[in-house]
């Protein structure tokens, strides 16, 4: 469960043909209300899984009863139907599901965006609602306090804007320059996941983070095959995540020459051809099938 807490929903969804369909809308909202709203490791069985903000673990039995839970009996369905509804999700780029014969991670499409570019937004907003509240406080108290963290002219906010930047580069520094020149045109690729097209320097922490934590090999693996899934352009760094996290670095290494030479024959990097593998390609290259 994602605990108690509230969601935000862009008054856009009104617009979307899901907002007609009672029993995929009430799906859809159920997987937003049991996505994580901060990274935690969850105990699943005998093994613990890395859960990201957007994503939740569930089962289809469990969220066959989650979504059964208060319907009438006419109502209720099967835990195949709900499954077969939440593929529907995920082929309309809701959302993404990385299954296997235990469990699956949910991840929520274009979570950041509609719920906080990162952590630091989310705690202005959560600051300006206890603000509200707070009736020993005076207005001015209130506006000072609401701004503080918008002020350009902030001591305390250039600070940790420069700590930031200075983490970023200092993860950088550890990569070798063709691999950092991948990892910056993933960070455009990531943009165009954005309604803005931006991202900020928190996400960017975040994801040099994460993959602060992996072997080169796997980052670059995880970059590579994610960048050249034309189904999976719309899925944002939490999906880079889960490949990095489930590759081991014996079959990143394997599997990574293969891609590497697939790319460059399609006219160097992905960027600058615009061609991206078609999903019989990707898993010829999985297989370890060169043939063309």
């Amino acid at each position: 469960m994602a605990g108690k807490g509230w969601i935000r929903l862009h008054r856009k969804i009104m617009d979307n043909p899901i907002f007609n369909d009672m029993q995929l809308y009430r799906l859809w909202s159920i997987c937003l209300l049991e996505a994580s709203y901060a990274e935690h490791h969850q105990p699943i069985g005998r093994q613990t899984v890395l859960v990201q903000p957007g994503q939740f673990v569930t089962g289809r039995f469990e969220l066959e009863n989650t979504y059964n839970r208060g319907l009438k009996r006419k109502e209720k369905v099967s835990d195949s139907t709900v499954w077969r509804w939440l593929k529907k999700l995920e082929t309309d780029g809701f959302l993404t599901i990385e299954a296997n014969n235990k469990f699956s991670v949910i991840t929520v499409d274009n979570w950041a965006f509609y719920q906080g570019e990162d952590e630091k937004n989310e705690q202005q907003f959560e600051q300006q609602n206890e603000q509200q509240v707070n009736s020993k406080r005076t207005s001015n108290e209130q506006l000072v306090n609401t701004n503080k963290k918008g002020n350009k002219g902030d001591k305390g906010n250039k600070e940790d804007s420069k700590d930031l930047c200075a983490e970023i580069e200092n993860f950088r520094s550890r990569y070798s320059p063709e691999l950092l020149k991948l990892i910056d045109e993933y960070l455009d690729f990531i943009r165009e996941t954005r309604t803005t097209r931006r991202i900020s320097d928190g996400i960017i922490h975040k994801i040099m983070a994460y993959f602060d934590k992996y072997s080169f090999v796997g980052v670059e693996y995880a970059i590579r095959t994610h960048m050249t899934m034309p189904e999976k352009k719309s899925a944002q760094e939490a999906y880079t995540f889960g490949i990095v996290r489930k590759t081991t670095e014996e079959e990143a290494a394997k599997k990574l020459p293969a891609l590497r030479e697939r790319m460059m024959n399609q006219n160097g990097s992905i960027k600058q051809s615009g061609n991206r593998l078609t999903p019989e390609q990707l898993r010829q290259l999985e297989e370890g099938d060169d043939s063309p």
